[in-house]
């Protein structure tokens, strides 16, 4: 009796250990199905911006990174380490999560178009501005301004112009240094030049179509002065005319 106890036992016994032994070979065989399967999906390494590059941008660590992709999703001549990025000139726009190629970049210096700067929907417009009395001359692209219109006795038909800040916070895309503009004062002839146009100087304005337009209203009636504003470009300062003019005011 207890022989035939025992038999079965260890039929039972050995029955479990086939059965695990059969689970570990059908595991071990998904389990190399699966590793051929992943060996399958090649990946490559590509160079990738991080943030958007206008042309002209000197490329340096912050703006791109190496990243792993399916090889099937590489572009041609995608770059595939830093080296052949940083240090580089970007001679065209380049946008963030975009793969970088050779033909991108240049190792000589760009003078890149000012329309790559023009931010989306606004204008550039040049403005002649006293570069003694606005800011001393220190104004510099990257700069913030307010535009102070003063418009003439003989146009607004009062004893006094009328002066009012028609536009505030706008970017300055271009302007010459404070060491250009003293040059140019000491080239220009002075002897008949009154002081307003020896004193000027020319910057370029990223403004709406309804400021590009109030600057030319003053341009033909009066003059404008720009007014530096803080760099945190906190809210619009408030402001009360002098004299309301409605076409000036946009009213």
């Amino acid at each position: 009796m207890h022989k035939q106890k025992r038999l079965s036992w260890l039929l039972f016994a050995g029955s479990l250990i086939l059965a695990l032994l059969t689970a570990l070979v059908v595991q071990g065989q998904i389990n190399a199905l699966v590793q051929k399967q992943r060996q399958g999906i090649h990946e490559a390494p590509v160079v990738m911006a991080t943030k958007d590059m206008v042309a002209g941008t000197h490329i340096n660590a912050t703006m791109v990174t190496v990243t792993l992709i399916p090889v099937l999703g590489k572009e041609t001549g995608s770059l595939a380490t830093l080296q052949g990025a940083l240090g580089k000139i970007a001679n065209q726009p380049i946008y963030r999560g975009q793969q970088i190629v050779a033909p991108m970049l240049t190792s000589t210096s760009l003078s890149p178009r000012l329309s790559d700067h023009v931010p989306s929907g606004l204008l550039a417009m040049s403005v002649v501005y006293n570069a003694v009395n606005d800011a001393g001359g220190d104004i510099l692209p990257g700069d913030h301004v307010a535009i102070l219109a003063v418009l003439s006795k003989e146009y607004t038909g009062t004893h006094s112009d009328a002066a009012h800040i028609i536009a505030q916070n706008i970017q300055v895309l271009s302007a010459p240094t404070p060491s250009a503009i003293s040059q140019t004062q000491v080239n220009s002839p002075s002897t008949n030049a009154t002081p307003a146009l020896a004193n000027s100087a020319t910057v370029v304005l990223a403004v709406t179509p309804k400021v590009a337009q109030q600057i030319g209203f003053v341009n033909a009636y009066g003059e404008l002065d720009l007014l530096l504003q803080s760099a945190s470009k906190s809210k619009e300062l408030a402001n009360s005319p002098v004299v309301t003019d409605s076409t000036v005011l946009g009213r």
